[in-house]
């Protein structure tokens, strides 16, 4: 299980940057439709010039090679999240501080004090994290994604699994590990805490917002601890 480097990871970071900037640009208020025309080739261009046109997966290709605007709704949903990916891979390599937790979403203005380098430049200057630590921050991703199918379960009234009354006992018994290991900050009524609340107490739409965010995070940090077949980010898998 070969683990990206640093320039990989570098590498990464600066196409999903650009990934996401494409359908910032067309979900702005105002768009410019010819700006998105003109500007189709040259993020080919680009990439190209910083050496990682070859990172780019085909469903990234086709989506920069073009107006976003045309891209199939999921291409779109999922370069729209980008930034929760952008971030973690960010922290992988000692760019920022910490981890943003999981209680709110990545701003666009976290990208504000990221330079146009090359992947060589990014990696030079970056810090990368431990294996311990890129482990760590993989578990507690699964832990919240876990959280969120556990949750799915319960409203599917899927029954518990033997030797339980409920999932909820499951739910109560695995955030008071997590909160006694440190992978989770506090509990509300014994169960993971978002939003000032008990997980099980969100409604429908901040219950989506968590779930998507679980599995973005995931996804990356599944990617930086080497699951991915030859470091391919298309085939990483988002499984807890």
């Amino acid at each position: 299980m070969a683990r990206p480097t640093a320039h990989d990871i570098a590498a990464r970071l600066l196409v999903l940057v650009r990934v996401h900037q494409w359908e910032a640009a067309a979900s702005a208020s105002e768009v410019d439709l010819g700006a998105l025309e003109r500007g189709a080739p040259q993020n080919l261009a680009e990439l190209r010039e910083k050496g990682i046109e070859g990172v780019l997966s085909p469903a990234e290709a086709s989506f920069l090679g073009a107006s976003p605007l045309a891209a199939p709704e999921p291409v779109r949903a999922e370069a729209s999240w980008a930034l929760e990916s952008i971030a973690s891979l960010a922290w992988a390599l000692g760019l920022v501080p910490e981890l943003p937790g999981y209680e709110s979403l990545v701003e666009p203005e976290f990208l504000s004090g990221f330079p146009d380098a090359l992947p060589a430049e990014l990696a030079a200057g970056a810090k990368p994290r431990s294996d311990a630590e890129k482990d760590r921050a993989r578990a507690i991703a699964e832990l919240w994604l876990w959280r969120a199918r556990t949750r799915e379960l319960i409203e599917r009234g899927t029954p518990p699994p033997r030797g339980f009354k409920s999932f909820d006992e499951i739910v109560r018994k695995a955030a008071s590990n997590a909160h006694r290991n440190k992978f989770l900050a506090e509990l509300v009524d014994g169960d993971f805490t978002l939003f000032g609340r008990a997980y099980r107490d969100l409604d429908a739409g901040a219950f989506s917002t968590a779930r998507s965010l679980a599995l973005e995070r995931l996804r990356a940090h599944n990617w930086l601890t080497g699951r991915a077949p030859d470091n391919r980010w298309e085939r990483t898998p988002i499984d807890a």
